[in-house]
């Protein structure tokens, strides 16, 4: 395990943060993306190192297929492999219907679903000829059943959902593709109120980031004969 290498997108912070660190803690030397949180991008890293890890941070759009081919290149430069690719990079918005605009359309299909797709691009090709890897979306309930004033976000959850189908297929035999979609996660006590009430959640609870991390190593680690799933982390809340 101390040889394997995993990229995570939007590493900085929050969920994208923890990824990281729980890979790290299984052994995986990381690339830290990061947009523009540069700071938290560095502390994630010189958090990585401190464990024993190497870690190296990348600054990229990846809307952008430019900037994402250049955020291969230099992983493959400094580590010479990938093995997991966590595409976990994205934006929220909230807008009613009538307040949505084409840059806020284009903003998100492009972080949300264009860049999952260019990053498993580059991913792929790079798996393929090692004749192993693991690609792992994190999607959303909101891909699952429609959010309302999220129409754009759902929308964009919903094509990584379905890119997550067709890249399995296509990266087959060789090369696993999952997705993660989490409810409502609670990362501070001041997250304890979600956009949707705890009643309809059946769990009666919000998930953690830990919970969320413990899937995506599941997945990472120990999933040989999974590929092409959609692993719902939503305390019942897709029942409702």
């Amino acid at each position: 395990m101390s040889e394997k290498v995993a990229l995570v997108t939007g590493a900085a912070r929050r969920l994208g943060e923890a990824i990281a660190l729980g890979l790290a803690g299984k052994g995986y030397q990381i690339v830290v993306h990061y947009h523009q949180s540069q700071r938290d991008a560095f502390e994630t890293m010189n958090s990585i190192r401190k464990h024993g890890r190497d870690a190296i941070t990348i600054q990229a759009d990846v809307s952008d297929q430019e900037e994402v081919s250049r955020m291969f290149d230099r992983t493959i430069e400094h580590f010479g492999r990938l093995d997991v690719l966590i595409n976990n990079a994205g934006v929220f918005p909230r807008a009613p219907l009538e307040a949505i605009t084409e840059t806020m359309w284009e903003q998100t299909i492009g972080t949300n679903l264009k860049g999952p797709f260019f990053c498993a691009q580059m991913a792929a090709k790079i798996m393929l000829t090692q004749k192993s890897g693991r690609i792992i979306n994190i999607a959303s309930v909101g891909g699952l059943i429609p959010y309302k004033n999220y129409l754009v976000y759902s929308v964009s959850k919903a094509g990584l959902i379905m890119l997550t189908k067709c890249l399995a297929k296509e990266c087959a035999p060789d090369v696993t593709v999952n997705a993660i979609a989490p409810g409502s996660i609670k990362f501070t006590e001041s997250e304890a109120e979600s956009h949707i009430p705890l009643n309809r959640i059946p769990l009666n609870r919000l998930a953690t980031p830990d919970e969320v991390v413990a899937a995506v190593i599941f997945l990472a680690t120990s999933a040989d004969y999974i590929s092409g799933q959609v692993l719902c982390l939503d305390g019942g809340r897709t029942l409702v």
